[in-house]
């Protein structure tokens, strides 16, 4: 028998020495390069999310929702195993109530060891016929997402109201007088 060389989808052991800026991710090691871009993500998604509300994060990544403490906004959180019939109609039914905080999708798989630091395509290429891409680009052009930030991995977008100026800080509306 062979003893692990290292964590599932995770650099080996010796290369793991850093931990990811979330309270929930406590006493769990990482690259550096792996934190970096999931710090990215969490630092944003927080400044437009609070833990307990719904976001949307798609397609392999359902490890958003644990590092930002929000909750899945479609009754998938890992919609890459869901047909299309039902993502499209959980969209359709989900609108009709809210909408997600945010949305969070991938740039390139992290179905590998060395994620970021990878050229692999998202998932979505992967399978030959499938929509989900082209279902959450029209659900994201019709109800107005603003990409906020794009880095390596992935790309968080948001309801036009919600947009933040860089350095992503609340500018308060001057009253009219």
């Amino acid at each position: 028998m062979q003893a692990a060389r290292g964590p599932y989808w995770d650099a080996p052991f010796g290369q793991l020495a850093c931990s990811i800026d979330s309270p929930y991710a406590a006493g769990i090691l990482t690259t550096p390069q792996r934190k970096a871009v999931c710090d990215e993500v969490i630092a944003l998604v927080g400044r437009h999310a609070s833990p307990g509300d719904e976001i949307l994060v798609y397609q392999n990544s359902p490890m958003i929702y644990m590092l930002t403490g929000t909750r899945p906004w479609m009754p998938y959180p890992w919609p890459f195993l869901t047909p299309d019939v039902k993502v499209e109609r959980a969209l359709q039914d989900r609108t009709r109530t809210t909408l997600p905080k945010a949305i969070v999708r991938e740039r390139l798989s992290p179905f590998c060891s060395e994620w970021p630091d990878t050229s692999r395509p998202s998932l979505d290429a992967l399978r030959p016929g499938s929509r989900h891409r082209a279902i959450y680009d029209n659900f994201i052009k019709r109800h107005g997402y603003r990409l906020v930030l794009q880095n390596r991995m992935f790309e968080v977008l948001v309801r036009p109201d919600d947009v933040l100026p860089s350095p992503w800080r609340k500018v308060t509306p001057r009253s009219k007088t």
